[in-house]
């Protein structure tokens, strides 16, 4: 939008070279010179609407995560642009770390599956529970999880909301930032554009009445939700068929680690779990995802 003060004419509104304009914009902003000033009001500020569906949730945060990495992998990336205008090195390496932050799901989904099928084949990749290096883990592991624990408490928060932020960070990770990802890839080569995807903020009573209750709400969910769906079926199959090996080959001290890891996903998976085999109101993962998962899970399964 343009403004004409005092015979000068300036550039007044946000910038639309990402479909992250509030990033972008904020970013350039601090590149030019401009300093922030953090502010905490007694009341909100202003009040806005947000998606209530979880289908809804997921599509716009697969846009902002996609539009943080096409501002990543541009010539304005903060690693290179930032520094070289009015950016200190530390201002820009915080950019950075939000712009790169969806690629953190290319090994979670790693992560999400190559333990747990070397698992089921009986193939070690923790240290045994008597080695020093498994303490090692297991200390950095609660360290971490003790962290956020004091940070969500700090904020009013409690042990639930602790679950439900590693769940949540969990399945947003594997879906809407993997499918940024992909977004990003074919954009580089050619074949597509980021698309700036709208999201619904009206919903029905039944659906508000499952926010109100902080429940699950898969109804409507598009084939984003398949990578995690398709996980968490995985992970009870090598679960099951890796606990029969162990027992059969009296190797819990071997393979501890690797059990111990199938049950904080089993735990942290089990809302999905239960929308795909408990739950039957409309607020379930739809069967044709249902469907499409199971089939995934069986052809890994059987490939490795």
């Amino acid at each position: 939008m343009s403004s004409i003060r005092n015979g000068v004419n300036r550039q007044i509104g946000f910038l639309y070279g990402s479909v992250v304009e509030d990033y972008f914009t904020g970013y350039h902003l601090h590149c030019r010179g401009w300093t922030s000033a953090y502010c905490f009001p007694t009341r909100p500020a202003f009040l806005g609407s947000v998606p209530v569906s979880f289908s809804d949730t997921l599509i716009q945060n697969k846009r902002w995560a996609a539009g943080l990495l096409q501002v990543g992998f541009s010539r304005f990336s903060p690693l290179t642009y930032g520094p070289m205008k009015r950016n200190s090195v530390l201002q820009s390496m915080c950019y950075a770390w939000l712009a790169f932050w969806p690629i953190y799901s290319i090994p979670l989904v790693c992560y999400g599956t190559i333990p747990q099928l070397c698992f089921m084949n009986g193939v070690y990749l923790f240290p045994p529970v008597s080695s020093l290096w498994f303490a090692v883990f297991v200390t950095f592991y609660a360290c971490s999880l003790c962290q956020l624990l004091v940070e969500i408490c700090l904020t009013g928060g409690s042990i639930r909301s602790l679950i439900n932020e590693v769940r949540w960070g969990m399945i947003l990770s594997v879906t809407s930032h993997l499918f940024a990802c992909l977004s990003l890839v074919m954009k580089l080569v050619g074949m597509g554009e980021i698309k700036f995807d709208l999201t619904n903020k009206a919903t029905g009573e039944e659906q508000i009445r499952r926010y109100e209750r902080g429940t699950f709400d898969f109804e409507g969910s598009s084939m984003v939700l398949v990578p995690a769906t398709t996980l968490a079926i995985l992970n009870v199959v090598t679960l099951v068929i890796g606990c029969i090996r162990m027992i059969v080959d009296s190797s819990l001290h071997d393979m501890f680690g690797q059990l111990l890891l199938s049950l904080l996903i089993l735990a942290m998976s089990y809302r999905v779990l239960e929308a795909i085999f408990v739950r039957r109101d409309t607020g379930r993962v739809p069967a044709s995802i249902s469907l499409v998962s199971i089939i995934l899970a069986a052809v890994i399964v059987l490939l490795c």
